[in-house]
């Protein structure tokens, strides 16, 4: 079973589905989780939980973020990502920080239409798989040294122009190329690194 905010795109149910899955569209992140709750608690059911999973930071402190050191030689002035669950940032930062020190930063990226990390609120938003609503348990707050937020008409226009130059990808992911290009501008750095997390094969009805 998967339960989803009702905003997702057509593409991403019919991917699901196609796989076998149930999916139940609910009003919001939120709704999902304590749907999730009330399925376990009255079924033989199992849910990995990533927003809570201490799993999710530990593949990145394990992979993603080694990966990217080794990549980089090392020599990286600023980590860009967007918060979903907070694995990526969290997983990533705390290796980077642990080599790197105060010499990089690392930067949250957040919708303009849902501060949540910076200053509590929500709202609804187009960047689909970023800021469900709330701050995850797994994201450490203390690795981040800024948070960046990005428009959502923006971030969908920039994934317009991207798909054109044949880069194919998802919308979060245009917003943390487009807070990378803000990081760099603004402490006129060299070497930023940031993750494409999503291709856009579930978001063409969104984005065309």
């Amino acid at each position: 079973i998967i339960i989803m905010p009702e905003t997702v795109s057509v593409e991403r149910r019919q991917i699901l589905k196609s796989l076998g899955a149930d999916v139940l569209l609910v009003d919001s992140m939120d709704t999902a989780i304590l749907k999730t709750k009330e399925i376990i608690e009255s079924s033989n059911a199992y849910t990995l939980n990533q927003f809570e999973n201490p799993a999710n930071p530990l593949a990145h402190e394990l992979t993603t973020g080694p990966e990217i050191l080794h990549d980089m030689n090392y020599n990286i002035d600023a980590f860009v990502a967007g918060v979903g669950t907070g694995g990526t940032v969290t997983g990533v930062g705390r290796v980077l920080k642990k080599a790197l020190g105060k010499n990089i930063k690392i930067v949250a990226i957040e919708p303009k239409q849902s501060p949540t990390l910076s200053n509590g609120q929500k709202g609804k938003h187009k960047i689909q798989g970023i800021a469900p609503g709330f701050v995850p348990k797994i994201l450490d707050l203390s690795i981040i040294d800024e948070i960046v937020q990005i428009d959502d008409e923006e971030a969908l226009k920039f994934t317009q122009r991207l798909w054109k130059e044949g880069i194919f990808v998802g919308i979060s992911s245009s917003a943390n190329i487009l807070g990378s290009l803000i990081v760099k501008e603004k402490y006129n750095l060299t070497r930023v690194v940031t993750i494409l997390p999503d291709d856009g094969t579930k978001y063409i009805s969104v984005v065309s």
